[in-house]
């Protein structure tokens, strides 16, 4: 078991009740489950992130942070937090030592990429506009990679 199976139980479980708050937002498990596994698809199919991979989130807070994260361990990829409040150059720093070539963030940080894609010509930058506004169908999505200590 880790974190994204039991994302997925809990939907299952309660799917319509509420897992999260965000303001006067109500998310229930069904959605959170929907938008992370969305999510995993993309980074999987058109990102090519396999199991093992790193994939940076660059985000202030926000429901999408919590989609992100338990897409990127869907998709049995390793999750990189950065903090929100970092510059380019430092944000740099951290996707080269990480070997991050996919990065989640926020089209307010978008002044920002160029320099970004300097340092690291090849990332890809997923941006948390692009998740859907409602819930999805995940139809085909490959489940949630195991390790062999599962």
């Amino acid at each position: 078991m880790n974190l994204a199976n039991t994302l997925t139980a809990s939907a299952e479980n309660h799917g319509q009740k509420t897992a999260m708050f965000w303001g006067d937002a109500e998310y229930t498990y069904g959605r959170l489950l929907d938008n992370s596994l969305w999510a995993a698809k993309r980074l999987q199919q058109e990102l090519g992130v396999k199991p093992g991979d790193r994939v940076g989130i660059w985000l202030k807070n926000c429901p999408e942070f919590i989609f992100a994260l338990f897409g990127i361990w869907h998709a049995g990829a390793v999750a990189v937090p950065i903090n929100n409040f970092l510059k380019a150059y430092e944000v740099n720093y951290i996707l080269n030592y990480a070997g991050l070539d996919v990065l989640f963030s926020d089209s307010a940080f978008s002044d920002q990429f160029d320099e970004l894609r300097s340092g690291r010509p090849d990332l890809r930058i997923f941006l948390i506009q692009d998740f859907p506004s409602q819930e999805t169908e995940h139809a085909g999505f490959v489940p949630p990679a195991r390790n062999e200590q599962d």
